[in-house]
Parts: C-alpha cells; sequence; structure tokens
C-alpha cells in the first residue's frame, strides 16, 4: 500500500469516528478541540483541511 492510499485510510478513518464520537456526551466539545488540533498539525494539508471543514 502507497503513502498517499495510507493517507486517504487514515482520513477516512478519522472522519468516521469523529462523527460517531460526536453524538457522545460532551461529544462535541472534544471533536472540536481535536478539530483544533488536527488544524494545527496538519495546516499544510489541503485534503485534511476540507475534510475538517465538515466539524465546524
Amino acid at each position: 500500500m502507497g503513502r498517499r492510499m495510507l493517507a486517504v485510510r487514515i482520513i477516512n478513518t478519522s472522519r468516521g469516528l469523529l462523527k460517531k464520537v460526536r453524538h457522545f456526551p460532551c461529544g462535541a466539545t472534544a471533536v472540536s478541540r481535536l478539530v483544533g488540533d488536527f488544524r494545527l498539525r496538519y495546516r499544510c494539508r489541503p485534503a485534511m483541511m476540507q475534510e475538517l471543514s465538515q466539524f465546524e
């Protein structure tokens, strides 16, 4: 498996997990913190920023 394919799988898995966590008690707060952290860590990755825009 190539690096690009692995990155796509990680993004898809993370997106699914964030959607599920959002429905937990206090999950919306946890998701917003994680999204903020991901935005700082992956600011040079446009695909990641596009995926994270779904959680605003």
